[in-house]
């Protein structure tokens, strides 16, 4: 777990930059990264031989998941209808005055703006974290090693098949 603390510290930090993701990676993204309820379908068609206990547990655990989901996506819609607000109107405004109080306060809110979305795409990959934990929790030694092969499989396919698709362009 700790290398995944680590990978979100990174991406955390390389966000700004235009070249992190290939638009087919894009397209399979969740607040810039994988759905966490994209885990229980990997789960579900790499790992038949779950028992009624693993699987009872996994269905525990996607509940929480899934409602997680929701609380990350209420944050976003709240974070869009600021982004849209009156107030955002009035400060692309007055950002074009050049009265140096008035660009203070602009700056002072894009920063706030920022915060918005940073917070947003931390608590999605807590979320992911906290999904890949519980995944881990309920599997065995070996199902474990399954599972983080498929996901790491499945993110370097879809990582080449987006560089491809550029290189097509």
């Amino acid at each position: 777990m700790a290398h995944h603390k680590e990978y979100y510290t990174f991406k955390w930090a390389a966000a700004a930059n235009e070249e992190w993701l290939t638009p087919l990676e894009n397209c399979h993204a969740w607040f810039t990264g994988w759905r966490p309820s994209a885990a229980f379908h990997l789960v579900e068609a790499i790992l038949a031989s779950l028992s009624e206990e693993q699987l009872h547990k996994i269905e525990g655990l996607q509940a929480k998941i899934k409602a997680g989901e929701e609380r990350v996506e209420k944050e976003m819609v709240r974070y869009n209808m600021y982004m849209r607000s009156w107030k955002m109107l009035q400060l692309v405004r007055l950002e074009s005055e050049a009265n140096t109080t008035v660009l203070r306060q602009v700056k002072a809110a894009r920063k706030g703006m920022v915060g918005g979305s940073e917070k947003v795409v931390k608590m999605a990959d807590c979320l992911r974290r906290q999904t890949l934990k519980g995944v881990l929790d309920v599997l065995t030694p070996i199902q474990r090693v399954d599972f983080l092969a498929a996901t790491s499989m499945l993110q370097i396919q879809i990582r080449k098949w987006g560089k491809r698709e550029l290189q097509l362009k």
